[in-house]
């Protein structure tokens, strides 16, 4: 995976030579008249050295997760023919920053969003939600492409794409 930090802006793009796991599942809990949760989770270790940016936040190397839950049954804020924007969504996770050592950083956010796309060669996922890192507000954006035909359509639903890489 690899991270960018340019001012207050952080991109987390899966690496086309990394292995990333993007696993969606359902959950056991319901929201009413909505569907059951999906909960989008992933996981993997920054670019070392980092591929562009200032690592101010010493994560380099550092494993990191996210989990981002939305109700299958969720309606889009936005959408085209083939994609669609769902938000606000909750994400939490944890990344390790080597300012503190061992220690994990948990972060979360209630204002996460997610824009899937279907197309004819690969399907983009895209999430990106607002954070504070160790007293510092920014904002992560997180790119993944999935294999084509990972996603049937561009709704909430779980699925499984494994291998994801970027563009």
């Amino acid at each position: 995976m690899e991270l960018g930090t340019v001012g207050r802006k952080a991109s987390l793009i899966a690496a086309l030579a990394a292995i990333s796991w993007f696993l969606a599942s359902g959950s056991s809990g319901a929201m009413p008249d909505t569907g059951p949760n999906v909960i989008f989770t992933a996981a993997g270790t920054f670019a070392s050295p980092p591929v562009n940016g200032s690592d101010s936040l010493k994560l380099a190397g550092e494993p990191f997760s996210i989990s981002v839950v939305a109700a299958a049954g969720s309606v889009p804020i936005k959408h085209g023919r083939n994609w669609a924007v769902f938000s606000p969504l909750k994400m939490t996770g944890e990344v390790h920053s080597g300012l503190l050592g061992e220690t994990p950083v948990n972060i979360a956010s209630g204002g996460a969003s997610i824009c899937q796309a279907v197309g004819p060669s690969y399907d983009p996922f895209q999430t990106a939600f607002p954070v504070k890192v160790v007293g510092i507000s920014l904002t992560i954006d997180a790119q993944i492409t999935l294999p084509a035909g990972t996603l049937a359509k561009p709704l909430i639903h779980p699925f499984t794409g494994r291998g994801a890489y970027s563009r």
